[in-house]
């Protein structure tokens, strides 16, 4: 089943045919008139930016695509914008994955409220919510994040590179052994690069949806929807979390139940 692309969506049109079905949909031109489409990208956050200190990600390439070892075994360090593009540069180690994850940009970097316009997909009360809940992703080629699904479904925006996306239906988390045993247990336990059949039997049936996300595109993957991401450039992107009254009261628990549980786990890391 190919993912629809389209442009000039409408918000009607695509709460009817999307958000309500629960199905996923990349909008082209959503992030047109933002400023930040032109704007952004490694040297505009080196120049300007540079000396704000962020936690970069760092695991071994080779253990990473095994989701205990993505969980467990990563080491977070604490750097500059300006130091981890120029530790990127100077040492492009095939080995070694470094990624910036889940910074609160506007909160970090205020200017860039600016720069980032609401979507057009919900209301104004809606937009105030959503916005609170925006992330920047930033990282080399190579990076990518292990099977997992989420509670809340999210919007997630390329503004820099591109990413390879591999996404599975909601009504396949059984085959996907979610939720898993792992300490998030919304996360898989099957390395999608190397899974084992034997172990894991029911996820030959599985049937991912694999597509490349372009610079200025816009992914809307509802709630539930499992999905592995790899950048297959130097990538940055966002992901804003859709908040509607309905799922602040049923799934927004989960969602700060899934935050508190990565902070966590984070700590756990560190020490």
């Amino acid at each position: 089943m190919p993912i629809a692309r389209l442009s000039k969506l409408s918000a009607r049109e695509f709460k009817r045919k999307y958000f309500r079905p629960g199905q996923p949909v990349i909008i082209t031109d959503a992030i047109e008139s933002w400023e930040a489409r032109n704007l952004w990208s490694p040297s505009y956050f080196k120049e300007n930016f540079g000396d704000i200190k962020v936690i970069v990600q760092i695991r071994e390439a080779d253990k990473a695509c095994e989701p205990s070892y993505f969980l467990e075994k990563g080491q977070e360090e604490e750097m500059t914008i300006r130091e981890y593009l120029e530790e990127v540069e100077s040492n492009p180690e095939v080995g070694v994955i470094r990624y910036i994850v889940e910074l609160p940009i506007t909160d970090i970097i205020p200017i860039t409220n600016k720069q980032i316009k609401s979507l057009d997909y919900y209301s104004e009360t809606i937009r105030r919510l959503a916005d609170r809940k925006i992330f920047f992703w930033m990282g080399h080629a190579g990076c990518y994040t292990v099977i997992h699904y989420d509670a809340l479904p999210n919007f997630n925006i390329q503004i820099w590179g591109r990413k390879k996306w591999v996404i599975f239906p909601k009504d396949q988390q059984d085959l996907l052994y979610t939720p898993s045993n792992l300490s998030l247990n919304y996360f898989s336990p099957i390395n999608y690069e190397n899974p084992d059949y034997e172990k894991y039997p029911k996820y030959k049936e599985a049937t991912p949806i694999e597509f490349v996300l372009e610079p200025g595109e816009t992914l809307y993957l509802p709630s539930g929807w499992a999905h592995y991401v790899r950048s297959l450039d130097f990538s940055i992107s966002l992901n804003i979390w859709w908040v509607s009254f309905l799922y602040a009261l049923k799934e927004a628990p989960m969602f700060y139940y899934e935050r508190l549980c990565r902070r966590i786990l984070r700590q756990r890391i560190k020490s």
